[in-house]
């Protein structure tokens, strides 16, 4: 097994922050990539609007109200 460079913590941190659907701006921004094309290697990692609306469908879920009321929306903990 290789070392673990400060470089792949540094990817992995673009690659997570891509994947959670940040703004290619932001991920630019917190790495200090003076070229947008050097950020654009974590744009295959970010989900399309479609993906994400299968996966927020997957997971909604109708809220109840105490007045016995239905709404949509995600239930949360």
């Amino acid at each position: 097994m290789r070392p673990i460079r400060f470089h792949d913590l540094r990817h992995t941190f673009a690659t997570h922050l891509a994947a959670s659907g940040q703004p290619m701006r932001t991920i630019q921004e917190f790495l200090g990539h003076a070229d947008s094309k050097t950020t654009q290697i974590y744009a295959h990692y970010a989900p399309s609007a479609h993906e994400v609306e299968i996966v927020n469908a997957a997971f909604a879920e109708e809220l109840v109200t105490a007045e016995g009321r239905v709404t949509g929306g995600t239930a949360r903990a």
